[in-house]
């Protein structure tokens, strides 16, 4: 288990989630980049992954929305 790596790529989607305005995924990486750096625990880990896969069909979900209500503009 690469928990330097998971706080790298949860630190990138946080940034990217922020850009966005995806609270609720800034959310989940900041508590994925809490935990990677102190002493993980993995099913905490799992659990907060499972809750970014969750929240990213949601956020795909809702830009899918709004591309198209701008494509009717």
């Amino acid at each position: 288990r690469n928990f330097t790596q998971m706080n790298y790529i949860a630190h990138g989607l946080k940034g990217s989630s922020a850009a966005i305005a995806a609270t609720k995924l800034v959310e989940i990486c900041q508590a994925i980049e809490t935990l990677s750096i102190s002493e993980p625990n993995v099913l905490d880990l799992q659990h907060l992954i499972q809750q970014i896969e969750v929240e990213f069909e949601q956020v795909k979900l809702a830009l899918e929305q709004e591309r198209q209500r701008l494509e009717t503009l």
